[in-house]
C-alpha cells in the first residue's frame, strides 16, 4: 500500500474503501440486499439453479457416453 501512494496519488482514496468494504455493516448490508434479492427474484433463482443442475447431468451423461465410445474403438481397433 506504500509502494502504491508513492507512485501514485490515490492511496488516500483505496484506503478508507477498502476499510470501508470490509467493515462489519457493509457486510451485512451486502448479506441483507443478496437476501432481498434471492427473496424478490426466487423464481429466477429456482429456475437458474435447476438449468445448471440439469446442465451438470447432460455433461456428464456426454462424458460416460464419450467414454464408453473411446473404450469401444480402443477395443475393436485390434
Amino acid at each position: 500500500m506504500q509502494r502504491l501512494k508513492s507512485k501514485q496519488n490515490v492511496g488516500s482514496f483505496i484506503c478508507p474503501i477498502s476499510i470501508l468494504l470490509t467493515s462489519k455493516p457493509w457486510n451485512a448490508i451486502l448479506i441483507t440486499v443478496q437476501n432481498n434479492l434471492e427473496k424478490e427474484n426466487n423464481e429466477f433463482f429456482v429456475a437458474y439453479t435447476r438449468h445448471r443442475y440439469e446442465r451438470a447431468i447432460e455433461i456428464e451423461k456426454r462424458q460416460r457416453i464419450q467414454s464408453k465410445c473411446d473404450s469401444f474403438m480402443k477395443e475393436n481397433d485390434n
